[in-house]
């Protein structure tokens, strides 16, 4: 939504080219800038909204990184 990077991390991810939604499942991560969502059980579920916005269903938790971890830095996945 602001053009920011966003990098995210599952087992297993899900593409809906109806509602151009990314789906991540077992054990889904996403960051944005320094913060880092990760979920803290094997069912949650992270979605990746058109917008870029994203939703968990499920307990996650957030932590904020500093250094050179800050900057998302993506190995070819998801943007």
């Amino acid at each position: 939504e602001t053009g920011d990077v966003q990098v995210g991390q599952c087992k297993r991810a899900v593409w809906n080219g109806t509602t151009h939604k990314m789906l991540l499942e077992v054990w889904p991560q996403v960051q944005r800038d320094n913060n880092l969502v990760i979920a803290t059980e094997q069912s949650t579920t992270m979605t990746i909204l058109e917008s870029g916005r994203f939703t968990s269903d499920g307990p996650t938790t957030t932590k904020i990184l500093q250094g050179a971890d800050a900057k998302p830095k993506s190995k070819g996945g998801l943007k």
